[in-house]
C-alpha cells in the first residue's frame, strides 16, 4: 500500500539516508522512494542528481553485490538473475559476472557446498539429491555431474 504523497524537500534528504546505510541500484532507490509516497517526476529527478553526483552507481554496486554472493557460494546463474532483478541490463549483469567469476570458481563452490552439506554420494537418490540442490541452486547441469561424478575430485580441494 503507497503511503500519502510527501513534500518533495525532504526526498533528497531520505534518498541520501537510503544510501548511507548501503548501496543500492537505482531502480531499488527509486522503488522505496515511491513505496514512501514521493511522485515519481521527484523520485527520477533525485536519482538523476544523485547518479550525476556519484552517490548512485549501479555498476560499482553491481560489484560490490556480485563479491558479496561470490563469497556466500552463489553460481553465475544465480548472481546474474539476482542483478537482472536489482534493474541491471542483462548484458552488463553478464558482463560483470564473467569479469568476476572464473570457470573454475562454480567448481569450487559446488566443491565446498558438497562437503559442508555432507549429501550421501553412496547411492542413486543420494547423487539425484545432491544434483537436484545445485541445478535449483543455478549450477549447470553439466558442471553438476562433472563434479559429482567425480566423487575424488572433492579430497583435492580440501586442505
Amino acid at each position: 500500500m503507497l503511503k500519502r504523497p510527501k513534500p518533495t524537500d525532504n526526498i533528497s534528504r531520505k534518498a541520501a539516508d537510503l544510501v548511507a546505510r548501503r548501496p543500492h541500484f537505482s531502480k531499488e532507490l527509486a522503488s522505496k522512494l515511491l513505496q514512501r509516497g514521493y511522485d515519481q517526476e521527484s523520485v527520477l529527478k533525485v536519482i538523476q542528481e544523485f547518479q550525476t553526483k556519484g552517490f548512485v552507481n549501479d555498476k560499482e554496486t553491481a560489484e560490490l553485490y556480485i563479491e558479496e554472493l561470490k563469497r556466500k557460494r552463489h553460481s553465475r546463474y544465480d548472481v546474474t538473475g539476482r542483478l537482472v532483478e536489482r534493474g541491471l541490463p542483462r548484458g552488463l549483469a553478464d558482463e560483470l559476472v564473467r569479469t568476476f567469476f572464473l570457470e573454475n570458481d562454480e567448481r569450487e563452490n559446488i566443491r565446498y557446498l558438497l562437503s559442508k552439506k555432507r549429501f550421501s554420494l553412496n547411492n542413486i537418490e543420494g547423487v539425484k539429491k545432491a544434483s537436484d540442490f545445485f541445478i535449483r541452486k543455478g549450477f549447470r547441469t553439466e558442471l553438476v555431474r562433472e563434479i559429482i561424478g567425480n566423487k575424488g575430485d572433492l579430497d583435492d580441494t580440501e586442505g
